[in-house]
Parts: structure tokens; sequence; C-alpha cells
């Protein structure tokens, strides 16, 4: 185990000392200082991002929690066969992942019509709704946007 360590001490070390090297070549440069100036307002926006990630977990929590159960086969309660009901509200670890599906639009027709059969009302559509405009539209805008202006303003020196 040693040796290993050692090994993969070492390999980073050398890419460490390759990274110090490239540093010389000017579109490296750009990229290493690009890196080194959006760290900290990226860990922001990350932290903007869990923000309103736990603020809508937790009212799916409150409102559609508990709705979907682990059916005794797969076609029980109109959940089609392909697992579905996997993607639920019923605690913090999945509501997270249910919004960060739907907030890279995966197959997001099919986890709303899901939310709306096993709730009965329109308001699952409108919670999603509200989260995409304020995730996609507004969020991940204003991170590309700071990147766009890192970048614009690393190259320029």
């Amino acid at each position: 185990m040693c040796i290993r360590d050692s090994l993969s001490f070492a390999f980073l070390m050398r890419n460490l000392r390759i990274s110090i090297l490239m540093e010389e070549r000017k579109e490296f440069k750009v990229i290493m200082q690009m890196i080194m100036k959006m760290t900290s307002p990226l860990l922001y926006q990350f932290a903007c991002l869990y923000i309103v990630f736990y603020v809508f977990a937790m009212i799916g929590i409150y409102g559609l929690g508990g709705e979907i159960k682990e059916p005794r086969f797969h076609s029980e309660d109109g959940i089609p066969n392909n697992m579905y009901y996997l993607v639920n509200f019923n605690d913090l670890g999945s509501s997270i992942v249910t919004l960060y599906a739907f907030m890279i639009i995966n197959n997001w027709p099919a986890i709303t019509d899901t939310m709306v059969g096993v709730s009965g009302s329109i308001w699952p559509r409108i919670y999603f709704m509200v989260f995409y405009v304020f995730v996609q539209w507004i969020l991940l805008n204003i991170v590309i946007a700071m990147m766009l202006e890192i970048f614009t303003n690393v190259s320029t020196e």
C-alpha cells in the first residue's frame, strides 16, 4: 500500500511540475488564470444553487412526500415499467436527485406526469415550472455569464 501511495504522490508532483512548465505558453496561462479567478465566485454560485435546491426539495417533501411508493410490480398505480417510482420526494436525497434530473432536463415530461398522476392536481406542474424558470433561466445563466466575464478579463490581461 505504501508503494502505491508513493507512486500516486510522484504522479501528482509530476503533473504539478508540467503545469508549471506549461505556464510559459500563453494559452495555458490564460486557462490557469481563469481557473484561479473562477474558483471563489463559482463556489458562491454552487452554494446559491444548493440553497435553491434545498428550499425546493423541502417544498417538494412537504407537498409530494410519501406519495410515490415502491409498487409490488411495475405496472401498479399507472406508474410505467421504467422505475420512475424511484424519482420521488420521500426524503431529502431523493428530492435533490429528482430536482437535479429535472434541472438537466432528463425525461422531465415523465417526472411531471408521474407527480401529477399521484397527487391528482395541477400543482406539481406549477412547482416544476417555477423551479425550471428559477434554475435554468436565472441561476445557470448567471453562472455562464460569470464564466464569460472572467474569461474576457483574463484574456485581455
